[in-house]
């Protein structure tokens, strides 16, 4: 089955932040499942840049494909920032999915 995961910030796999979604996608794809997930650029704790990946986990011939779309940042700077970051996502993700 193709499974398409739209989350803002996903983390890389040595970055800072929750792994849970990163376990998850992992887990369908050890089932057989083709999943792709759609994340900003960059990480939301450092805001350094992510790069887009294909896992291919042991077992299972699933794989996941983590597709990075560009995204403002300086989402602490303000609240307008946060707005623009967050609706820039959204409507970007829409449109790329």
């Amino acid at each position: 089955m193709r499974i398409c995961l739209y989350q803002q910030f996903f983390p890389g796999p040595s970055a800072p932040g929750t792994q849970q979604p990163r376990k998850l996608v992992s887990a369908l794809a050890e089932r057989g499942h083709e999943v792709h997930v759609v994340a900003t650029d960059f990480n939301v704790y450092n805001e350094q840049s992510e790069t887009e990946e294909v896992l291919v986990p042991d077992g299972g011939g699933g794989k996941v494909h983590v597709h990075r779309i560009p995204s403002a940042r300086g989402l602490r700077s303000s609240m307008r920032a946060r707005l623009r970051t967050y609706l820039g996502f959204a409507v970007r993700a829409a449109w790329y999915g």
